[in-house]
């Protein structure tokens, strides 16, 4: 099978807890496959649409497919204070340009895939979507993300609030107000990679991030200026015909089908197919179940913005921790948003994939506390996987692998001090940890490896 994949852009740091789609590639090719893959939103500091193509390792390594770069200096990234990516201006989302348009037509013509895998839809205007897909090559689209109805990616309002896709209470211009320019994209991507190269430790990075953060505030004027919310209208109502365009629009979880649904009213392409990260261990019962003892030990990973839930569990611990009650928390990942300052709460930093067997097995308890739609939820999987017991936002994708009060706990986001409760109650009772724990290794929650994910791709493409 000759497949194209359509993504926005590769990591340059291949050790990190997720590369999915640099995975899944690699696997099909070594199935006999010839993959092939376009990158839509490469960024370089020459303004405009450069094209170049990398013949070398990838063909030796891909079944002789080649690797494409588009470098689109139309593609405007964004950042703001909870994340994501915005837009700064919506007409590029929806029409291409003459160059860009002939560029991709050209790839996808010479590879004559039988296949096109969208991953990402970043850098790739609708009405150049919906043309690729008129060509009647199958067409699958992996939503990761919201980015084809929300521009920040997230639905999730500045002030902390869900998105509900209401027509009438839309703010998709304030929500990104604070997009970048392509020359101040460039530079602070720049940085980013200097800090990653010369392995800065946290915290050169957060400084990083506050000073990006402080070129984003002083485009607020400007974008404020020139945008405005119907056009942003505009940009949802082609999103909707460009969804119906594929011939499957795969979703990664009931939540997130469910959204995208809404959005779309009658959506027969829609197909729902969870995805499996490739730090998911293939033995389940590796992983040892040892009695437990106090203090339960808390683990959140990833914890990086108020919609990941930052300042629930700051809140929640500030308050055990006033109540003195015993506990531990060790937060993974990059610059969580709330610092906890307490003696019971350790910040580790980045972590990797190699990492996850040991931060499992020092862990009792896993937190998932997103007060977004979130798609699917990668670190809940990982722990779960390995013995951990989850308390989980019922709007996170991952909470439908939990059975409630079996092997985790679901809570209801509108509902804050049910989070703090079950806080509470797992933190003085370690028999239903132990309980939690010993089920998730008997029976590990419907998740396959992996390979065993790969094949269910497979077959999705060849359908």
């Amino acid at each position: 099978m000759r497949i194209l994949f359509i993504t926005a852009g590769l990591t340059n740091l291949r050790n990190r807890a997720n590369f999915y789609q640099e995975s899944l590639m690699e696997e099909l090719a070594l199935r006999g496959n010839r993959v092939s893959c376009l990158l839509t939103a490469e960024n370089d500091s020459r303004i405009g649409l450069h094209v170049s193509s990398d013949d070398t390792r990838w063909t030796e390594t891909h079944g002789g497919g080649k690797l494409y770069r588009i470098f689109n200096g139309g593609v405007y990234p964004g950042v703001y204070p909870q994340g994501g990516i915005g837009t700064r201006s919506p007409h590029r989302d929806i029409v291409a340009s003459r160059r860009l348009r002939q560029a991709v037509l050209e790839i996808v013509h010479n590879e004559k895939p039988d296949v096109l895998s969208y991953q990402s839809l970043f850098g790739l205007p609708f009405n150049l979507i919906e043309e690729i897909n008129s060509l009647g090559i199958r067409s699958v689209f992996t939503a990761h993300d919201y980015f084809s109805i929300c521009p920040t990616a997230h639905l999730f309002k500045p002030d902390g609030r869900r998105c509900r896709l209401q027509a009438d209470s839309l703010i998709c211009d304030q929500c990104c107000k604070m997009s970048l320019n392509y020359p101040a994209f460039w530079f602070c991507k720049r940085l980013e990679e200097w800090a990653e190269t010369r392995k800065a430790g946290d915290k050169v990075q957060k400084y990083i991030y506050r000073f990006r953060n402080a070129i984003g505030s002083a485009n607020r004027l400007l974008n404020t200026l020139i945008r405005n919310n119907a056009s942003f209208s505009e940009r949802r109502i082609s999103a909707t015909s460009m969804l119906k365009s594929f011939t499957v629009l795969h979703c990664i979880s009931k939540t997130q089908a469910n959204v995208m649904d809404k959005l779309g009213g009658n959506t027969p392409n829609l197909k729902i197919l969870p995805l499996f990260p490739p730090s998911m261990p293939i033995v389940w019962t590796n992983f040892h179940v040892e009695n437990t003892k106090l203090p339960i030990r808390f683990v959140a990973l990833n914890i990086h913005g108020s919609n990941k839930g930052s300042d629930l569990i700051a809140k929640t611990f500030s308050q055990l921790q006033h109540e003195t009650i015993p506990f531990r928390l060790d937060i993974h990942g990059p610059n969580p948003v709330h610092m906890l300052d307490s003696p019971y709460v350790r910040y580790h930093g980045r972590y990797h994939r190699e990492d996850l067997d040991k931060i499992a097995r020092n862990s009792d308890f896993c937190l998932v506390p997103s007060t977004w739609d979130e798609t699917l939820g990668f670190t809940g999987m990982e722990m779960m996987a390995r013995g951990v017991p989850l308390i989980v936002s019922a709007w996170a994708g991952v909470s439908e692998f939990v059975q409630n009060n079996v092997n985790g706990f679901v809570f209801d986001p509108d509902n804050m001090s049910e989070f703090y409760s079950l806080v509470k109650d797992v933190a003085t009772n370690q028999t239903v940890t132990d309980s939690m724990k010993s089920q998730l290794v008997l029976t590990p929650a419907g998740f396959k490896t992996f390979s065993e994910h790969v094949g269910d791709m497979s077959n999705l493409f060849a359908a």
